[in-house]
């Protein structure tokens, strides 16, 4: 549910498909309207060749997440719940400062309507695979002296 995002800049459209990945993934985002793209001129080491430029449109600045480092950043949307933990191992002593992996079922609720898995999973592998808006996932939790906190 959490791509990484793509933030508006210059990208060749005149490289071979396998150098073009960063241009699929935004193309996607552009399918999905959570990009605009323009046809542009940009620079290309000393000279300028034909490219696109791509900026966030209205819903994709609803759903852009600022992150430290901005490498980071995202484009979320919809939530998800805890349907059932399906393990989760703590050692034999439990003090603040323990994490432990939790693993779960998880399903999607609110989810946008430009969540178009059949688009996106293809350039974004990261996208947790969804049947039923079920998903299988795991998160790392560290006890505080505020309780369970997910650290990762």
């Amino acid at each position: 549910m959490t791509p990484r995002a793509l933030l508006a800049g210059p990208s060749r459209s005149n490289l071979p498909d396998y150098h073009n990945y960063p241009q699929k993934q935004a193309d996607a985002l552009v399918k999905v309207g959570l990009l605009a793209k323009q046809p542009a001129r940009v620079k290309d080491g000393v000279q300028t060749v034909s490219g696109s430029r791509y900026s966030l449109t209205d819903e994709g600045r609803k759903a852009y997440r600022t992150m430290s480092p901005a490498e980071n950043s995202r484009l979320c949307g919809g939530k998800s719940k805890v349907v059932e933990i399906t393990s989760a191992i703590a050692p034999d002593k439990v003090e603040i400062g323990t994490s432990i992996e939790v693993r779960y079922t998880g399903k999607v609720v609110d989810r946008p309507g430009w969540d178009d898995e059949a688009v996106l999973r293809p350039f974004f592998p990261e996208l947790l695979s969804t049947t039923n808006d079920q998903f299988n996932n795991y998160n790392i939790v560290t006890l505080t002296k505020d309780g369970w906190t997910v650290t990762h």
